[in-house]
């Protein structure tokens, strides 16, 4: 009877060694699959971020050659362009091309469509 509990005692405490083995296993592959699911999700989430850098920086950069060529277009320039048809209407037309040139994208097409006799709204740029 002694050694039959001897046995049995021996028996359980290879399986708790066991059970708790293969717990530890179990534990550890879901550690290792949420591990991967994060460095994957990590991953996707690093290309996204770069992507959409990539986008502002273009759209920066073409905001920024839009400013530029702005201001390289001058009152005086426009002025300039301007063919001289008489002394008179030359003064005047240099007068509004410059005050066109200073003013507001809305206003500058609010005045163009005033002086076409057009009656539609003028386009909304930012």
């Amino acid at each position: 009877e002694e050694e039959a509990e001897r046995r049995f005692q021996q028996w359980l405490k290879e399986r708790e060694t066991k059970d708790k083995a293969k717990a530890d296993k179990a534990e550890k592959m879901k550690a290792d699959e949420a591990k991967k699911r994060l460095d994957a999700e990590s991953k996707v989430r690093e290309a996204k971020a770069q992507e959409v850098a990539k986008k502002m920086k273009q759209e920066a950069e073409a905001d920024a050659r839009a400013e530029e060529k702005e201001m390289k277009e001058t009152p005086e320039e426009v002025a300039e362009s301007a063919k001289p048809e008489s002394s008179e209407t030359t003064g005047k037309k240099a007068t509004k091309e410059v005050e066109t040139a200073e003013a507001p994208a809305e206003e500058t097409a609010k005045a163009e469509s005033d002086d076409t006799g057009s009656t539609e709204e003028p386009e909304k740029t930012e």
